[in-house]
C-alpha cells in the first residue's frame, strides 16, 4: 500500500494504482479548471472504479456534480467522502455551503466544527464555522475563529467588525450588577 500525503490526512491507494490515481488526478484537475464537467465526471469515475474507497474520488466527484447542477448527487458523494475517512477538508467545506444554500443551517455549522477538529488550517472553513458559531449566539466559539482569522488577516477589516459587534452584543446580554 502506497500513501498520499494531504495535509494533516493520509490517504491510501493501492501500490500498482498510484501512478494511474495521480495521471487521472491531474487529469481531472485539467477538465475542471476548462469547465468541462462531463469529462472530468468520467475520468474520476474511472478514479473511483480503480480505487472504489477514495475519498479524494468522492470528494472530486461531488464538486462536479455540484457544478453540473445536480446537488443531491454532490451532496450524497461529499457525505460518502467524509464517511470513508480521511476526506479532502474541502469536501467538509462544500457540503457545509450547500447546507446553508438549503437553510440547513444546523446540519452546516455541525459539519463546519467536525471539519474544524479535523484540519484548523483551512480558512474558508473557519469563516463559515464562525458565522454560523455566530449566528447560533454560540459567542466564545465566533470570538475565538475570528480572533484567530482576524490575526492571520490583519487588514481585513471584516474580522474585526464581526468581533467587535459579536462582543457588543455578548456584553448587552449580561445583566446589570
Amino acid at each position: 500500500v502506497s500513501l498520499r500525503k494531504t495535509g494533516k490526512f493520509l490517504c491510501f491507494y493501492p501500490l500498482e494504482s498510484v501512478s494511474r490515481v495521480r495521471d487521472l488526478i491531474g487529469r481531472a484537475d485539467i477538465l475542471l479548471g476548462e469547465q468541462k464537467y462531463a469529462d472530468g465526471l468520467l475520468i474520476v469515475q474511472e478514479m473511483i472504479n480503480l480505487v472504489p474507497d477514495s475519498p479524494a474520488g468522492y470528494s472530486y466527484r461531488g464538486f462536479i456534480h455540484e457544478r453540473m447542477q445536480e446537488p443531491a448527487e454532490a451532496m450524497q458523494d461529499y457525505r460518502k467522502s467524509i464517511r470513508l475517512g480521511y476526506p479532502p477538508i474541502t469536501a467538509y467545506y462544500n457540503l457545509g455551503v450547500m447546507y446553508e444554500q438549503r437553510r440547513r443551517y444546523q446540519e452546516a455549522f455541525a459539519v463546519y466544527q467536525e471539519g474544524l477538529e479535523l484540519e484548523t488550517r483551512f480558512d474558508p472553513l473557519k469563516e463559515r464555522c464562525a458565522e454560523m458559531a455566530s449566528y447560533f449566539r454560540q459567542d466564545d466559539q465566533a470570538i475565538r475563529l475570528y480572533s484567530e482569522l482576524a490575526a492571520l488577516y490583519p487588514g481585513k477589516a471584516i474580522y474585526r467588525d464581526r468581533l467587535r459587534e459579536i462582543k457588543g452584543l455578548k456584553g448587552a446580554k449580561k445583566p446589570a450588577r
